[in-house]
C-alpha cells in the first residue's frame, strides 16, 4: 500500500512542480505602427510533464495558464493571436498588455505566487539591440542555451531563423512554438579601428555586422537618447566615425565631446547607419581636440558619422522649423544641392528661431536614416549638435535678423566687446564658444574676459527677441 501511494505522490509532484523557462520574446517586431505579433515563449525543460494551471505572470503582460505542458514542449502566448496564426503560422494564446520597446520584467510565478522564472529583458547592454538584428529590426530574441541564466542578456541572441514573412521590407525572424536555432559561442572581442568596423560596401552594407570589437576614438555630438546613449565616436586624424547606440542603459558614463573613450560591443546597422552596439565603455582622457569639420557639398556614405560643414545655404521653406516633436526635418539648399537637415529636440537649436536669408554655414554630423533596405543608398542627414554649429559665412553678415554684431578688439588678448546696430533690440543670451562647439561663457555682460581662452578661433552668438548674431573672433 505503501509502494502505490509513493508512485502515486511521485506521480502527481511530476505535474504539479518543475522548471519553466522563458526561451523566446518577441517585444518589438518590424510592422509600423501597433506591434500585433508581440509573443513570449516558455518551455519545459523538466524531465516530467507540469500542470500549469494557476500559473500567471506578475510582471510583463497579464495572463493565466491553465494547461499541462509536457516534456520538452514549447508554449507561445502572445498579443495578437489571430496574427500569429495568419502572419506567422503559429498557434498561441493571447495575452492582455504588450511589450515595452525599451525592456522591462516578467515575471512567471505559479499557483502560490512564488517565482518560477523571472527575465528583465534589455534592448540595450549585454542584450541584443536593434544594431544586431533585433528591436525592430526583424529578429525576436532567443535564449542561445536553455539551461544558462536566462536573466543575462549574454546568453541571448537576436533571431536567425526566417518565418517566411516580411514587413517593411524586414524579414521575421524567430522561432516561437519551436527549439531556438540561435548558437552560444564563447565572445572575444577584437581591437579594431573606427575605419575598419564602419566600412559599407557599394550598397552601403555594413561589411562586418555582428563583429566584437573593441573600438578607441573621441566622442562627438550630445547624447541624443537620455534614456540610453546615442552619439558618434570619431578617428579624428581621418575624421571617420561611427554610431554608438544603447537603448535603455547608459552604462555608467555621461556623454561629453572630447571625451576619449574605450568601447566594447557589437557592430551592426540600424536603417543604413553603421553602428556599435556597447556593453562597456571606459574613459580614457576628456578635454581632447575633436575634429575638423570637413566642408562638402551634398551628403552621402563618405559623410556618414563625420563632422562637416555645408557652406553659403539657406532654408528651402523656414515654416519646416517647426520646434515640436522629438524633432524636425529642414531642407537646405547651397543654390545646386539640396540636404535634409536634422534638428533633434536634445540638442540647443530645438528651441532657437530659424535662421533666415542665405550665406550660412551649417555643421553636423553626417547621419542617415534608410528604412527601405536591403540596400542603404537614401535617407542621408545631418545633424547639428549646437548653436554654433550655424555660423555666417562673411565675417560681418549677421544670420537671423539685421542687427549686425560687432567685435573689437578682434584678434583679442585679454577682453572683447560686443554691440548691435539696433541698442533697442531686447536682449536675452550672449554665448561664446569654441569651433568644437562647447560653451565657454553665458551671460549678457557686454565685456567678456577671454585672458584665460587658448589661443585659436571662437564664435560669439547673441540671441535677441528677433533671432540671433554671431560673429567670429580670434584669441590670441
Amino acid at each position: 500500500m505503501n509502494r502505490i501511494f509513493t508512485l502515486l505522490l511521485f506521480f502527481v509532484c511530476s505535474l504539479c512542480y518543475g522548471q519553466i523557462v522563458i526561451t523566446e520574446i518577441s517585444y518589438n517586431p518590424p510592422e509600423g505602427g501597433v506591434d500585433s505579433l508581440e509573443y513570449i515563449e516558455v518551455y519545459n525543460a523538466d524531465a516530467g510533464p507540469i500542470d500549469l494551471t494557476g500559473y500567471s505572470f506578475a510582471q510583463g503582460v497579464d495572463y493565466t495558464f491553465d494547461n499541462i505542458m509536457q516534456a520538452g514542449e514549447y508554449f507561445v502566448i502572445a498579443v495578437n493571436a489571430n496574427a500569429m496564426q495568419s502572419v506567422l503560422g503559429v498557434s498561441a494564446n493571447e495575452f492582455m498588455g504588450a511589450l515595452t520597446n525599451g525592456g522591462e520584467t516578467l515575471e512567471l510565478v505559479d499557483a502560490s505566487g512564488a517565482t518560477v522564472d523571472l527575465v528583465e529583458y534589455s534592448d540595450s547592454g549585454a542584450w541584443p539591440s536593434s544594431a544586431n538584428g533585433t528591436d525592430g529590426a526583424g529578429g525576436s530574441i532567443e535564449l542561445c542555451d536553455i539551461t544558462a541564466d536566462n536573466n543575462d542578456g549574454a546568453n541571448w541572441r537576436a533571431a536567425d531563423n526566417g518565418l517566411g514573412a516580411t514587413a517593411d521590407d524586414k524579414e521575421y525572424l524567430g522561432t516561437p512554438g519551436g527549439a531556438n536555432t540561435v548558437i552560444c559561442q564563447e565572445t572575444t572581442f577584437m581591437e579594431v579601428s573606427i575605419i575598419e568596423a564602419s566600412e559599407v560596401n557599394a550598397d552601403g552594407v555594413l561589411v562586418t555586422p555582428g563583429m566584437n570589437v573593441i573600438l578607441q576614438g573621441i566622442v562627438h555630438g550630445v547624447n541624443t537618447n537620455p534614456a540610453g546613449l546615442q552619439f558618434t565616436l570619431i578617428d579624428v586624424a581621418s575624421n571617420e566615425g561611427i554610431g554608438v547606440y544603447s537603448g535603455s542603459d547608459d552604462l555608467g558614463y555621461t556623454v561629453s565631446e572630447g571625451d576619449e573613450v574605450r568601447i566594447t560591443g557589437t557592430t551592426g546597422q540600424f536603417n543604413g547607419l553603421s553602428q556599435i552596439s556597447p556593453i562597456e565603455i571606459e574613459l580614457v582622457s576628456s578635454g581632447n581636440a575633436t575634429a575638423t569639420a570637413t566642408p562638402v557639398t551634398g551628403l552621402g556614405e563618405a559623410t556618414e558619422s563625420s563632422l562637416v560643414v555645408f557652406e553659403n545655404a539657406s532654408l528651402v521653406d523656414a515654416s519646416q522649423w517647426s520646434g515640436t516633436g522629438s524633432g524636425f526635418n529642414l531642407d537646405v539648399t547651397n543654390g545646386t544641392e539640396t540636404i535634409i537637415v536634422r534638428i533633434d529636440n536634445d540638442v540647443d537649436l530645438f528651441s532657437m528661431s530659424a535662421p533666415s536669408g542665405s550665406g550660412f554655414n551649417i555643421a553636423g554630423l553626417g547621419g542617415q536614416y534608410d528604412d527601405e533596405g536591403p540596400v542603404y543608398l537614401d535617407g542621408y542627414q545631418l545633424l547639428p549638435r549646437y548653436e554654433s554649429d550655424i555660423s555666417v559665412s562673411g565675417s560681418v553678415n549677421d544670420i537671423n535678423t539685421g542687427n549686425s554684431l560687432r567685435i573689437a578688439p578682434n584678434p583679442a588678448t585679454n577682453n572683447l566687446v560686443w554691440t548691435l546696430e539696433d541698442h533697442t533690440v531686447k536682449i536675452l543670451n550672449v554665448g561664446v564658444f569654441n569651433t568644437s562647439g562647447q560653451l565657454m561663457y553665458q551671460g549678457l555682460d557686454r565685456v567678456v574676459n577671454v585672458a584665460n581662452y587658448t589661443p585659436g578661433t571662437y564664435v560669439v552668438k547673441v540671441t535677441t527677441e528677433q533671432g540671433f548674431n554671431t560673429q567670429r573672433f580670434v584669441k590670441i
